[in-house]
């Protein structure tokens, strides 16, 4: 076996470390410990450097990072003007992210790290945004400036709640959010919402009464309900289904599910959404037939497209739709599945996120499911050398070629065609036990490569010690548990996985699903105080979480020659 370390780049690792990382990051970075770390270091006559120092070949002009250059003048105001544009914006400190989404936008960069900007402020004393923006003082007129934007109003105080109003429907953002940003303006907002209050406090269309202890409330849910130790379904049982939302919120629920139906696309028999029918035309360039909106085959359960010269079906399943709210619940996507299994058609299920984040990954995949990529260009195994790679390059790789995206492993394998990285295999170490995983693999996308997985695979129970090496297959996208990679390297299937689920909101992000990792009862209750009586559901919906749940997994097993299976 070789070792794992003896491909570390010790010349990059000492750059890295002079240039400012700290020996935490060196070991993330190339996945080694602190006292592997500092041996290189020390071997190479590297000083280290005191914890909480400075870099040492490093001198600053701006000691403190959070020093604003650009200090209040009374009656005047800062303004930042693009060099070469017309462009101007109140947000001359890129509080609302104007200034890097202007430059990203225009000059069609990405934008540096914030280490890296801050890193720019400490050595220039300039803002990174001043290499494109001019920042100039101007006179006030009697009117309040909105900092993000050149709107004013004269209302200085914001009686109207016309400021308001404005931030809401030009910045998408709440008073908390501004507040946060601002805090010695949050007097703007007394007034506007102690008049707010009053209304609210006499106008029975913006509350519901609870029941039970009388308080008036936008919407009654299981977090209030907790406290009286019943369920939002017992309530709605005893006090009626409309009895839990005022008019006004339910009115906004209503202008929110008009505004998804606005996204979907009128048809002769239904209404179908846009990302289906961009599905539908991608079938009639490659001239496949198919029926839609079937309703036969599952007997009355939709089938969004069906494909009978393949005997494949294709589902795209929206967010919004598809979480348990609507109906979909541990067994929905999985019973589909094996409902259309048992009559020999093998369906392939599409979130909504992987659709519009990952669209030319999703097209290749259906690509090579539907056997329409044979006139790709070819890059065949044999003709690949083999390296191991750094977490940077397999990351760049990943993101780019594998619809999951990259990984933290412990082992990067590349496979390089004439100096180009056409393959990655990744593998994380499970225990001391010599237990392995192989956790991600992708090739080039838009291309064929021949045999080049199994050049990885090879490469690494050649070079390394391992008693078994487990994956996983999707079931959404994997339409044979017999015939696929896994079984083309030597796996075994294990175990079949039931369904796990993610969260979704619309409102923190309209195309993700959240890991359920991020939403352990101890960690919600720690950050927002929720009672521990309380169930991790139920602490997600309280924050307007719902789950959403996928069709499970395929657990594959590659064992030692030397181990028993």
């Amino acid at each position: 076996m070789k070792k794992e370390n003896e491909n570390i780049d010790a010349e990059q690792l000492i750059k890295d470390y002079q240039d400012g990382k700290g020996i935490y990051d060196i070991c993330e970075i190339y996945h080694i410990g602190k006292i592997k770390a500092k041996k290189i270091l020390a071997e190479n006559n590297v000083e280290l450097r005191k914890k909480g120092g400075q870099s040492l070949n490093k001198k600053y002009i701006v000691t403190d990072s959070k020093q604003e250059k650009y200090l209040p003048v009374n009656d005047e105001h800062y303004i930042a003007k693009y060099k070469t544009t017309d462009y101007q914006t109140n947000d001359y400190m890129n509080a609302g992210g104007h200034l890097t989404s202007y430059i990203k936008e225009h000059e069609g960069i990405e934008i540096p790290t914030l280490y890296d900007r801050t890193e720019y402020y400490k050595e220039t004393g300039n803002y990174w945004w001043e290499i494109y923006f001019d920042i100039v003082s101007i006179k006030n007129n009697k009117v309040k400036h909105c900092p993000f934007c050149l709107w004013t109003t004269n209302d200085l105080e914001n009686k109207s709640g016309a400021f308001t109003k404005h931030l809401l429907n030009d910045h998408e953002m709440n008073v908390e959010s501004y507040i946060n940003i601002f805090p010695n303006e949050k007097y703007l907002f007394d007034y506007c919402n102690q008049t707010l209050r009053l209304q609210h406090d006499n106008n029975e269309d913006h509350f519901v009464k609870c029941q039970i202890c009388g308080k008036k409330l936008k919407r009654i849910d299981d977090k209030h309900l907790s406290k009286h130790g019943v369920t939002l379904i017992d309530y709605k049982m005893k006090y009626g289904y409309n009895s839990t939302v005022s008019k006004t919120t339910s009115n906004m629920l209503s202008e929110l599910v008009t505004k998804v139906n606005e996204e979907k696309v009128a048809t002769k028999d239904d209404f179908v959404c846009k990302a289906e029918l961009e599905i539908r035309k991608f079938l009639d360039e490659n001239n496949i037939k198919y029926s839609f909106n079937n309703r036969k085959i599952l007997h009355g359960q939709e089938l969004d497209i069906y494909i009978p010269s393949y005997n494949i079906a294709i589902e795209y399943n929206g967010l919004f739709w598809h979480t348990e709210r609507y109906g979909k619940d541990s067994k929905y996507h999985l019973n589909k599945l094996e409902n259309c299994n048992k009559q020999g058609i093998k369906l392939i299920q599409i979130f909504e996120d992987e659709y519009t984040n990952s669209k030319e990954l999703v097209y290749s995949k259906l690509m090579h499911l539907l056997k329409l990529d044979s006139k790709y260009r070819k890059i065949a195994g044999r003709k690949c050398t083999v390296k191991v790679i750094s977490y940077q390059e397999a990351a760049f790789f990943l993101d780019k070629n594998h619809i999951q995206g990259s990984t933290k492993s412990s082992v990067y394998l590349g496979a390089i065609h004439y100096d180009e990285l056409v393959g990655v295999m990744t593998f994380k170490k499970c225990d001391n036990d010599n237990n392995w995983m192989l956790d991600r693999f992708a090739s080039l996308n838009g291309y064929i490569c021949q045999g080049i997985g199994g050049k990885l695979f090879k490469y690494f129970i050649r070079n390394y010690n391992y008693k078994t090496i487990i994956s996983f297959a999707d079931r959404r996208w994997t339409l044979s548990d017999k015939n696929n990679l896994y079984c083309n390297l030597g796996f075994k299937l294990d175990k079949v996985l039931a369904p796990e689920y993610r969260y979704y909101n619309a409102k923190a992000a309209k195309y993700q699903r959240f890991h359920k990792f991020n939403f352990r009862k101890q960690i919600l209750h720690k950050k927002y105080g929720f009672p521990l009586t309380m169930t991790e559901l139920e602490m997600a919906r309280g924050l307007g979480y719902e789950r959403i749940w996928d069709c499970g997994l395929f657990r594959y097993v590659y064992y030692n020659g030397k181990t028993e299976e």
